[in-house]
């Protein structure tokens, strides 16, 4: 069976599309999002959290502090309940600045038992020693100092947006 396509691009701006199939809907009914929060991996120090979930189509602009980027790992942990039984839950995040889809990760959790509530942790891990780069990737479409990093992230840019 394919898969649905739940992006599409309008405009150039990434927007959901409801699933289509009787099970997706009473998969999506029976999901919720209890909680979710970003920590920095290595000290355990919080720096967003957010309990309030409502309509999961809706779209969302979640603001993290910029000062997250100083971390060498950001673990993301989140708990949800779920009425129906997956196979194989997965999470397909895209990261967009300024209208642009900068980055794609995919994570999978695996089979999700029915009636059930579960806690999952993602760890993201910048690729160097210090966590630079991990600035360098995000701030790529910012203005840029000799080395290649961004200056700043500009006026009217409280954080970084992560989800849409």
């Amino acid at each position: 069976m394919p898969e649905e396509d739940e992006w599409v691009l309008d405009d150039g701006v990434p927007t959901t599309i409801a699933p289509q199939s009787h099970r997706a809907h009473a998969i999506l009914a029976g999901f919720k999002i209890n909680w979710m929060s970003m920590c920095d991996a290595e000290t355990g120090s919080k720096y967003w959290q957010e309990e309030e979930w409502g309509d999961l189509m809706a779209e969302r602009e979640i603001h993290i502090p910029a000062s997250i980027l100083r971390c060498r790992a950001v673990a993301r942990e989140f708990q949800f309940s779920s009425v129906e039984s997956m196979d194989d839950l997965r999470i397909e995040q895209r990261i967009f600045f300024q209208e642009n889809c900068m980055e794609e990760w995919r994570f999978h959790f695996g089979f999700v038992i029915p009636n059930s509530t579960n806690t999952w942790q993602q760890t993201i891990e910048a690729p160097g020693s210090q966590g630079r780069e991990l600035i360098c990737a995000i701030g790529s479409r910012l203005p840029r100092r000799r080395d290649g990093c961004p200056t700043s992230a500009g006026p009217g840019v409280p954080g970084l947006p992560l989800f849409r």
